[in-house]
């Protein structure tokens, strides 16, 4: 058994173990968890079970904890509920409205930076791809000059020709 759950115990070993403060008592687990989340779940817990008490418990009194659980043999994450997604978009805005006026004319002041974005450059036509084109045929260029100079052809002599002139001057 010990050796079918080594991978097991060395991923559950990189995480940290929380102290809840019950360890004298004995008391059920999900009562354990309601205690450690609070009202704002301070510690950022992810509550996976499949305890419908506990899951009720969490969405309706917890703020910022999501939920996981199996359904059927697939994991399935609970939607925010609208007091948490409230709570998110209220968090968003660091700055306030004060802050922002008055970071805005600093920069105009010291930087020279307008609210104004930088021109879009225009797009040129581009010509066709060279690949596809088909090549256009050359044409041969015609003389300037009236005068047309003849080629010069080369013969060649044949060997027997030869012969014959070194015998008959031979003799």
């Amino acid at each position: 058994m010990r050796a079918n759950l080594y991978g097991t115990w060395m991923v559950v070993k990189q995480f940290p173990v929380h102290k809840c403060g019950h360890e004298g008592d004995a008391i059920p687990a999900s009562s354990c968890i309601k205690s450690l989340l609070q009202e704002k779940n301070p510690a950022k817990y992810i509550i996976a079970t499949q305890d419908d008490d506990l899951r009720q418990h969490i969405h309706h009194s917890v703020t910022g904890a999501p939920i996981l659980y199996l359904y059927h043999s697939a994991p399935t994450l609970e939607k925010p509920t609208d007091k948490c997604l409230k709570l998110a978009s209220e968090s968003n805005k660091l700055l306030t409205d004060h802050e922002e006026k008055t970071l805005k004319s600093l920069k105009r002041k010291y930087i020279g930076e307008d609210d104004q974005p930088p021109p879009k450059k225009k797009k040129k036509p581009k010509n066709p791809n060279p690949l596809s084109c088909k090549k256009s045929k050359k044409t041969k260029p015609q003389p300037q000059n009236e005068e047309v100079k003849r080629k010069r052809k080369r013969h060649k002599k044949k060997k027997q020709l030869d012969e014959e002139a070194s015998t008959s001057s031979g003799k």
